[in-house]
């Protein structure tokens, strides 16, 4: 069995990598992989700190993003909020309808990030290599 530089098993510490990246927060996420990075020499181990980075930056931007265009539907419908109640409930409603609909794609995304991750520490800890094609091809030519 393989162990890192610190004396872990190099499947524990994959796993860790990937449970920092869902519930570590930026700072510990970011600390690890690049101790990963810099000092360990298992190439695998290096691949799983790439892809735990990206999947944290996505799963937290995305969210972001959406948050964002909700965020501009909200100004809009306060903007135009004293008009529509005094014509008529649809366009305010309508504006409720969407910004519950970034709402229900917040709460989709978190739901594939948990099953993803929970596959990913899955996994790592069998010692099975995970692969996400359209991810593993960009971190190969970007990273």
């Amino acid at each position: 069995m393989n162990k890192t530089k610190l004396g872990f098993p190099v499947i524990m510490m994959s796993a860790l990598m990937y449970l920092l990246a869902w519930y570590g927060g930026a700072i510990a996420t970011v600390v690890v992989a690049g101790y990963i990075l810099m000092v360990e020499d298992d190439e695998q181990l290096k691949k799983v700190a790439k892809r735990a980075v990206v999947l944290f930056a996505l799963f937290m931007g995305f969210p972001a993003f959406v948050n964002v265009a909700g965020d501009i539907v909200s100004w809009i419908s306060d903007f135009f909020a004293p008009e529509a109640m005094l014509d008529s409930y649809e366009i305010y409603d309508l504006f409720i309808k969407i910004k519950l609909f970034f709402a229900n794609i917040i709460s989709i995304v978190e739901i594939i990030e948990n099953i993803v991750f929970a596959v990913l520490i899955a996994m790592a800890l069998k010692g099975k290599e995970a692969k996400i094609p359209v991810l593993d091809d960009v971190i190969a030519k970007y990273m």
